[in-house]
């Protein structure tokens, strides 16, 4: 999922505060264990201390734990990161330089300027997808058209580009390069 959410400094409080008030309810654990499951285990056993060590260079550099950054306590069963919100992420922090592929979401504060979100956003040597969501369509999709990116979306999370098979699916930078699936993946 996404991993790195630019906000204009406009809304970026009430966005913080929002979002991690619906991370600190999600429930982590064994996907059959409960219906009421939000978030697994990591499929790699390093995972978890590589996600720690991340987060812990994040809040070093100044970023604020919202929710979750703590690993699990010694003797805890399976591979768990808890889902994680990190504001006041900046361009230094190895989280932003890295792909994350956990249950982090990093927000970076930008003023109220397009320009300066896309700059950020581009800001990246991976360029899997992107998205950008506004009240205006046009304003979102101009921006998701100077995306850096090999797919984007307008007002959703990429579940228009990952998961529908007749799109096609690839990045560019280090996120890869070309395309699978739909008509361009067939070229």
């Amino acid at each position: 999922g996404p991993e790195r959410f630019i906000v204009y400094e406009k809304v970026y409080d009430k966005f913080c505060e929002s979002v991690a008030a619906v991370v600190r309810k999600m429930e982590q654990g064994a996907p059959l264990s409960s219906p009421y499951i939000d978030c697994g285990a990591s499929c790699m056993p390093q995972a978890p201390a590589a996600y720690q060590k991340l987060v812990d260079d994040a809040v070093a550099k100044g970023a604020k734990v919202l929710a979750g950054g703590e690993l699990p306590k010694e003797g805890s069963q399976g591979q768990f990161y808890p889902p994680t919100v990190l504001a006041d992420v900046t361009p230094d922090m190895r989280i932003a330089k890295e792909e994350i592929f956990g249950p982090i979401m990093c927000i970076f504060k930008v003023p109220n300027s397009d320009a300066e979100a896309v700059a950020l956003a581009n800001n990246s040597d991976f360029g899997l997808s992107g998205c950008a969501h506004s009240a205006s369509q046009a304003r979102a999709a101009a921006i998701c058209q100077q995306m850096e990116a090999g797919m984007a979306s307008v007002n959703d999370l990429e579940g228009t580009t990952y998961l529908s098979q007749s799109l096609p699916f690839g990045g560019v930078k280090y996120s890869g390069f070309d395309r699978f699936a739909g008509p361009e993946g067939l070229r």
